[in-house]
């Protein structure tokens, strides 16, 4: 996604917007970046341009990221979402992870934190060949996920179970023969969990 032009930041704090503009501009410096201080600024925004990926905060003065995230999901189904929180492990944990979001960043990990995923998402430094079994059951996740793998150079199969993975292995020695790397969300539906494919594979 090297040809990204324009990012939404929204956040209530002016000071964490700027933090995190800059940030951005470090990684790439030709793109537009948009600033919202809340959930409405940031929906007429949305309205008025096409926004590329949309960075927001979980807290906001008149509603929460997520608001946002779905509202986004009406218009353009697979930009690229990343929601700062507090309490990620805590939402992975209790499974309330929403397929309106492409990933949660820990507030804890600061701006390293982001300028990683900025440079996932925009900046790949390096071209590396592979191919990448994929299980993701949130089709929106698994579309933004497969772009960034490819502008990685990297090919992928993706599926939306455990099951299905091990379908599509045959068996574990497959799983070395046929990919280079097996990327897997932890928790899937029907309480399905990686734990069981890494088991299998192992």
């Amino acid at each position: 996604m090297s040809d990204v032009s324009k990012i939404l930041i929204v956040d209530a704090s002016k000071l964490a917007r700027m933090l995190t503009k800059k940030t951005i501009l470090k990684v790439k410096t030709d793109c537009e970046v948009m600033m919202a201080g809340s959930v409405e600024e940031a929906k007429s925004i949305i309205k008025a341009h096409r926004i590329e990926i949309l960075i927001t905060s979980l807290v906001l003065p008149d509603g929460d990221g997520i608001e946002i995230c779905k509202f986004v999901r009406t218009g353009q189904h697979y930009m690229p979402v990343l929601v700062v929180s507090g309490d990620v492990d805590e939402r992975v944990q209790d499974r309330m992870m929403t397929a309106d979001v492409t990933d949660y960043l820990d507030k804890s990990k600061g701006q390293a934190g982001l300028q990683f995923f900025i440079k996932g998402i925009l900046s790949p430094k390096s071209q590396v060949k592979g191919h990448v079994l994929y299980i993701e059951d949130s089709r929106v996740v698994a579309h933004a996920t497969k772009k960034v793998l490819s502008s990685h150079g990297l090919t992928a199969d993706h599926v939306l179970t455990i099951t299905d993975a091990i379908e599509l292995l045959g068996s574990p020695e497959n799983a070395t023969s046929k990919y280079d790397v097996i990327l897997s969300d932890y928790y899937l539906k029907d309480n399905e969990t990686a734990q069981y494919l890494i088991e299998y594979v192992r």
